[in-house]
Formats: C-alpha cells, structure tokens, sequence
C-alpha cells in the first residue's frame, strides 16, 4: 500500500485556505487528474484501507485512505482517490465538488465526530511549519470557529449540520483541494493527503483535544458570531484573492473572555467576526 509522504511546508501556499473562509479559484486539477478507471467485470475486490500512525483516543489507529485504496461505488469496484479527484474536477463550480470524499467515508463509516477532527487536523498542518510553535492555539481556534458554523447550521434545522459545514463547496479549500503542485499525491498542492491518511500523532492529539473542548459552548474560544478564519500567508503571493468577507469584518486581537491573541499567532492566522459565509 502507497504511502503517503506529509510536509509542513508552507511552500508557496496558492491553497487558499478559506477555512472557515472563503470561496476559493477554481480548483486546478490539470497535473492530478484520476487515472482510467477499471473495467468493473476485472476489477479486484476492494482493498481495504489502510491504518495510519495516528492513534485516536479509542486506543484505535486512524484510517488511511492512499493511492491504493479501493471501494465499491454503484456496484463497481474503483480506485477512491481517483474517485475523489474526479467529482472535485467535475464538479467544481456546485455543491457536489466534494461527494467522492462523502462516497469514500460513508463506505468506509467514518463518523462526523471524527470527520470533524481531520478537518482541524488539516487545518492545522496547512498553517505551515514557520507557524509549529502556534499549532495548538491554532487548533483551538480553528476549531472554536467551525464549532460556530456547525451551532448556526443546527440552529436552522439542517438535517447533518457538520457535513454541510464541513462539504460546504471551497470553505476549507486547503484541507480538500487538489492544485497544480502539492506536498501530496501527483504533485498537487494542498493538504487533502494529510486529511485522508493522517500522519502526525502530536497535531492531532491537538485537534482531538480542541474539538472536544469546544462541545461545551463556554469553553469557545470566539463569541457565536465569529465564523471567519485565514491564513495570511497563504495569500502573500496572491493577496486579491483574499476572501470578499475580510474586506467587511473586523479582525479580532481578544477572545471572548477578553484575552490578548498572541502576536505571533496572528501573524499565522487571522479570525474575524462575521456570520456570513
């Protein structure tokens, strides 16, 4: 089974990270487009996925979706990487970009709770390694905004409010894309590789603890109206693509509670309040 090789980098970072965020470009595709799928009358059984080495609280390892997984969608067994990249490059300018990722972790049962976490998780990753020191406060407040969403989403009567959190086309563009050069499979840049086979125990040990702190509404790190998160650095090299809500919001220097968001930490991630999105 493929593995899949995971950097910190932030190496020119053209994945908008509209996080909690903005809508992102069109998703580019070109260089990792899915390979020819299998003739489903000489395809092999589905290979089961994979473990990462990442251990959730369970005492149980992640599972690991690579280039080697397979899955049987619609009666057919095929390769579910190429599935995800297809519905990304098919549907890239409606609500469906993201159903090969909910094919993939509904056969596998993967639950919201954790879905949740490997959302933080990747978010977390796709602040870059120049930001390490500030992962866990990133974590938290990352995790403290989606929380917001989700709490918005429930409170207007969606049926699943954290997947259509969480699949909301381009929200967390980082964490799903695939671009033209990447820290993952085929050369593409974004961070969609670390999201589906997880590799770094710490970082996650950190989104874990900060999902499950934010549960309890008091325990939010942000008021119900801050819903908006970037990463600056992402757009250094592109800062019109910068989301249309920054223009209108204002970035936030406390926490709820009234305490002072280090200065570092803003340097590597900015939240903004703003129901919007």
């Amino acid at each position: 089974m493929g593995r899949i090789s995971m950097t910190l980098s932030l190496a020119p970072l053209l994945a908008f990270v509209f996080c909690a965020c903005a809508v992102a470009n069109e998703t580019r595709l070109d260089r990792v487009r899915p390979r020819k799928r299998p003739d489903p009358t000489t395809a092999p059984a589905p290979q089961a996925a994979g473990q990462s080495p990442v251990v959730a609280a369970s005492g149980d390892r992640l599972l690991c979706i690579d280039e080697d997984t397979t899955f049987v969608h619609n009666g057919a067994t095929i390769n579910a990487l190429d599935h995800i990249l297809e519905t990304m490059f098919a549907n890239q300018k409606n609500s469906n970009k993201y159903n090969g990722y909910i094919d993939v972790f509904n056969y596998f049962g993967l639950s919201n709770e954790e879905l949740q976490r490997r959302v933080v998780y990747t978010e977390t990753i796709s602040a870059g390694q120049p930001c390490s020191s500030e992962f866990e406060t990133i974590a938290y407040y990352s995790a403290s905004v989606i929380q917001n969403r989700i709490q918005r989403r429930t409170g207007e009567g969606v049926s699943d409010p954290v997947r259509a959190v969480l699949f909301k086309r381009d929200q967390f563009a980082t964490t799903f894309n695939s671009y033209g050069r990447s820290n993952s499979w085929g050369g593409g840049q974004g961070h969609f590789a670390d999201f589906l086979c997880p590799q770094n125990q710490s970082v996650w040990n950190m989104a874990d603890s900060s999902v499950t702190r934010v549960q309890n509404p008091a325990n939010n790190a942000f008021s119900p109206q801050t819903a908006h998160y970037y990463f600056p650095e992402h757009f250094t090299e592109k800062p019109d693509l910068l989301p249309a809500w920054h223009k209108d919001s204002a970035v936030l220097t406390r926490t709820r509670d009234g305490e002072a968001i280090p200065q570092r930490t803003q340097e590597c991630m900015m939240v903004e309040e703003g129901i919007d999105y």
